[in-house]
């Protein structure tokens, strides 16, 4: 399989997710994107080890690239701009698939999007040879599974024979049930507990809390470790969120 597309990425404090195939609940699901702070560009594929392919290639600086990954049974390469950037052999290792949609500029399940602009896309069955940067559209053949150009008056029109038409959702951002913004978009749902400290200590916190508070409450031990993400994060943050040298983004951030 090929996934070709053209990229420019304009921020790197967060995520930037170019492609994304299912959730990461899925075995089969892959996503090219970059890493916040260095802009270096990635695939994650779960159901493989290694589960990433890394580059050391920063693609975050307002420039237009051409980014692809060839994803075959057992290798699969990275290239930017016609030059191959990570070549890394994998073994498939698990193949419970949770089927789902496609996702262009975020992952399917929300959360993080994409800082930037993307301007083409092409999904295709087989290997493609990777050379330089096309000068041209993009165009389909036989072995053509989606064909985006995002050509104004029909944005998410699939240009392949499927008919694979997209559709615009909303942006990704992920609040917690106070309001406040998840730094990075991250749903609770898949932020890791406080370091060095385990589900039963919060668990703990939120029950002792309660009882000091006099607040009926259920069993600790039936609280959803989502739910205790997203408290644990509240309790952090609870009477600083104005106080400047506590603000997410740093002493200067607005609050």
């Amino acid at each position: 399989m090929t996934v070709e597309c053209r990229v420019k990425l304009l921020g790197k404090e967060q995520y930037n997710i170019l492609v994304a195939c299912e959730t990461k609940a899925s075995a089969l699901h892959w996503e090219i994107f970059t890493t916040p702070g260095d802009g270096i560009l990635h695939a994650y594929v779960p159901g493989r080890t290694p589960d990433h392919v890394h580059t050391t290639l920063p693609v975050v600086d307002g420039q237009w690239h051409w980014v692809a990954m060839v994803m075959e049974e057992t290798r699969i390469r990275l290239f930017v701009d016609g030059v191959e950037k990570a070549n890394a052999a994998v073994a498939i290792t698990n193949r419970t698939r949770v089927p789902g949609p496609l996702a262009i500029g975020g992952l399917v399940e929300g959360g993080f999007g994409c800082n930037g602009l993307i301007d083409e896309v092409r999904l295709s069955s087989r290997v493609r040879p990777i050379e330089a940067a096309p000068t041209a559209e993009l165009t389909a053949d036989e072995s053509t599974i989606g064909l985006w150009h995002f050509a104004t008056g029909a944005v998410c029109k699939d240009s392949s024979t499927h008919g694979h038409d997209g559709a615009l959702r909303p942006p990704n951002a992920a609040y917690t049930a106070s309001g406040a913004e998840i730094p990075g978009g991250m749903p609770a749902a898949l932020q890791p507990l406080p370091p060095g400290r385990g589900r039963r200590a919060v668990a703990d916190d939120v029950g002792g809390l309660a009882g000091r508070m006099k607040i009926k409450t259920v069993s600790p031990d039936q609280i959803q470790d989502g739910v205790l993400r997203e408290w644990a994060y509240d309790l952090q943050w609870i009477g600083k969120k104005n106080i400047r040298k506590h603000r997410t983004g740093g002493p200067s951030a607005e609050s």
